[in-house]
């Protein structure tokens, strides 16, 4: 029952099932790690608060009764017990300070490992939280939800596989475009140019860098995390080394689990790391003349033994999760570099035939546009999100339909010129392309309206208003369609300054 209650809890968790806008270092940071804090958080819990985690021994004559040895158990958890050897304690009532020479061999962290377990898996959760606000508040939709439409699109077939994948398309697209700069004031091309020398630099959603920049800093979250969670270990459980390096960064981050191991391998129990010790001894307060008195109690910890065998795992697994953690970071770095975006895209547009050895020369300069002006950083960083977790063959299918769009409307503008995007959008936006965005259909008119406008000679700030409008519109404001031969009614400037 036990067991099938955690497989159940677990697949709640989509500990393999996990999708989202993330890659498998993430994964293991804020689920299986989460996951394994909660399980030995749980059983420290259980053992320590209602089961028995300590048996004393009195070996003098305070009382043999079974609520004597209740209050003996108890008190000498709470306060409790001197890592020391039991020759060596000593008690002398006649000296007020007789416990100085003990109070550094006091050991108290075994009563609080159970809330430290789950404060840690708390922490964990934080940088993957603060990644999804960042995507579903900021980032102008929810890439989340579009990275699994994308993933039952590659478990669909017929008519629903294109249908959620042209959504995704569709998706996608507006929202490359809905972080451009439309307006062509002075000032803000001032801006984008001094934006375009320091692109590597700075986050913006208007030069596609800012998802990539939330990304990077979530990634160092974890990283920090993962030292800090290995410094805490350390500093928590007293640990104190002999080498020649002891106190150093390296060895708090490096050797305890080691050192712990291969002392249990060679027979050193905790008699002589120090660490989780079986027995412990302890000093109880009693009363039974005119002062105050300490007796003797000898103390066994099972508990402790439980404590051994997670803080090695945890120790390791830490170890295991920050190196891939590190080497996740740097192959995004080498993923999101220009000429490494480029041959991966090139790879899908071979594989859905949009390429081929006789026009990839010719078809170079386009493909190159595709990645770094239509796409840019951030767009490269959620295919490749949907090809880790939906997998290369419906992200080939998604990434051949952008390249199609792009290549048909957008492939001959200057995608970074404000002036060139109000062009694209309301000149060169298909007719099957916005009739799918559009609820009635009623997309040919749009493109009729927009181009006799335009062929009207009217302003050019009106002209771009009402192109952004087309484009931007809320789909849940159906479209009246117009009746056969019947003049077509231009929405006023209110309906298109609104839509921007």
């Amino acid at each position: 029952m036990v067991v099938h209650d955690f497989i159940s809890a677990a697949g709640k968790m989509e500990l393999l099932t996990h999708v989202g806008l993330d890659d498998f270092a993430d994964r293991l940071n804020c689920l299986f790690t989460v996951c394994f804090l909660m399980v030995f958080s749980c059983a420290t819990t259980i053992k320590t608060y209602f089961l028995n985690p300590i048996f004393c021994y009195l070996p003098n004559i305070v009382g043999s009764h079974e609520g004597q040895s209740a209050y003996v158990n108890n008190y000498c958890y709470t306060e409790g017990t001197y890592n020391v050897p039991l020759e060596d304690f000593k008690i002398d009532n006649t000296k007020a300070y007789w416990d100085e020479e003990f109070r550094s061999r006091k050991i108290y962290y075994y009563q609080w490992l159970p809330f430290l377990l789950g404060v840690q898996g708390i922490i964990f959760c934080i940088p993957r939280f603060t990644w999804q606000l960042l995507v579903t508040q900021r980032a102008g939709t929810d890439l989340f939800q579009l990275v699994r439409v994308a993933c039952d699109a590659g478990r669909a077939d017929g008519e629903k596989r294109e249908k959620l994948r042209g959504h995704v398309t569709r998706q996608l697209e507006l929202w490359l475009f809905n972080t451009r700069e439309l307006s062509s004031s002075p000032m803000k091309q001032t801006r984008r140019r001094l934006y375009g020398f320091l692109s590597c630099c700075v986050a913006s959603k208007r030069l596609g860098t800012w998802l990539v920049f939330c990304y990077f800093v979530i990634k160092c979250a974890y990283i920090v995390n993962l030292i800090c969670q290995l410094l805490l270990m350390c500093h928590v459980l007293q640990v104190k080394s002999s080498r020649s390096y002891s106190g150093s960064l390296l060895w708090l981050t490096s050797t305890f689990g080691l050192d712990l191991l291969s002392e249990l391998a060679q027979g050193r129990d905790w008699q002589d790391t120090g660490l989780f010790p079986r027995s412990g001894a302890c000093a109880i307060k009693t009363r039974q003349t005119a002062d105050a008195q300490y007796i003797f109690a000898q103390c066994a910890l099972p508990v402790n033994m439980i404590h051994e065998k997670i803080f090695i795992f945890l120790w390791f697994w830490y170890v295991v999760v920050l190196v891939l953690t590190l080497l996740s970071v740097a192959l995004w770095c080498y993923r999101l570099l220009s000429h490494q975006r480029s041959r991966l895209f090139k790879k899908y547009l071979f594989l859905a035939e949009k390429l081929s050895q006789k026009n990839k020369d010719d078809e170079r300069p386009v493909v190159e546009n595709f990645v770094t002006k239509f796409l840019r950083h951030d767009g490269a960083l959620v295919l490749h999100m949907m090809a880790l977790n939906c997998g290369d063959v419906i992200t080939t299918e998604i990434c051949a339909d952008l390249y199609g769009e792009f290549k048909t409307q957008y492939s001959h503008l200057d995608l970074r010129n404000p002036t060139d995007i109000g062009d694209a959008i309301a000149l060169n936006v298909s007719h099957s392309s916005i009739a799918a965005m559009s609820p009635n259909g009623a997309v040919g008119t749009i493109g009729k309206r927009r181009r006799r406008r335009s062929n009207s000679g009217a302003g050019a700030d009106e002209k771009h208003n009402s192109r952004a409008s087309v484009f931007f519109a809320e789909p849940s404001a159906p479209l009246m369609e117009e009746d056969a031969g019947a003049a077509p009614v231009a929405p006023s400037a209110d309906t298109s300054s609104t839509a921007l």
